[in-house]
């Protein structure tokens, strides 16, 4: 007797199919000395981000799980736009990817599950200097999520938007090259790290002056269409 309830709760458990969890918000690092490293190479003419801390993904009500990440970026085929003292370039390609672990897990040695994109086809990642803070690039581009996968303690964690859709990206990059204002970009890009927020609606990518009042600080966001 005792035999077949061991034999039905082994059962129960093997067969018990696990939690789904609906992610709307991916938040990467939301402390700025954390952030995403960024190295723009200027003899390759490419930008790469590395790196990366803690995120954060957010349910439909507000709950929260935190995962280590590992973010790699690569943007290439660089044209350098800079005029009247404001640095500016475009990258006609560029991908980017999240491998994810557990908090647990400090040296990152097993993955849980990653997240790909790339920029859209036909379309650009763009960073340029502004007058209201000539200290910081502001980046923006039309992006693509291409894979997402992630599962831990039985949750799967869905993304509730379709793969390959149009999406958006935004970041801000720290500079610190003429006491923190950059003239050109070939010449003067330097920087610390890069804040990063990528959307699946490329409408809801806001301009460089509305990033400034937003005040981003350290957020770094993967948020779904609301």
């Amino acid at each position: 007797m005792s035999k077949r309830i061991i034999s039905l709760l082994l059962f129960f458990i093997l067969t018990v199919p696990a939690s789904a969890q609906v992610v709307q918000t991916l938040q990467v690092d939301e402390v700025d000395n954390l952030a995403v490293h960024s190295n723009y190479n200027s003899t390759t003419h490419q930008l790469t981000w590395s790196v990366g801390t803690i995120a954060k993904l957010y349910d439909e009500t507000g709950g929260s799980s935190s995962f280590r990440v590992n973010v790699s970026a690569t943007f290439d085929n660089m044209t350098d736009n800079s005029l009247g003292g404001l640095a500016s370039a475009s990258f006609g390609s560029g991908t980017f990817s999240i491998t994810f672990y557990a908090t647990s897990d400090t040296l990152k040695t097993t993955p849980l599950g990653s997240t790909t994109g790339e920029v859209y086809p036909g379309y650009a990642y763009n960073e340029h200097e502004t007058q209201e803070n000539p200290s910081r690039l502001y980046g923006s581009a039309i992006m693509r999520l291409d894979t997402w996968n992630l599962s831990y303690n039985s949750v799967n964690y869905n993304w509730g938007e379709a793969m390959g859709a149009m999406g958006g990206l935004t970041c801000t990059t720290t500079n610190i090259n003429n006491n923190g204002n950059i003239d050109d970009y070939q010449a003067n890009w330097s920087s610390t790290n890069s804040l990063v927020k990528l959307t699946t609606d490329e409408d809801s990518i806001p301009e460089p002056a509305t990033i400034v009042l937003l005040g981003l600080g350290g957020l770094g966001l993967l948020r779904k269409r609301s």
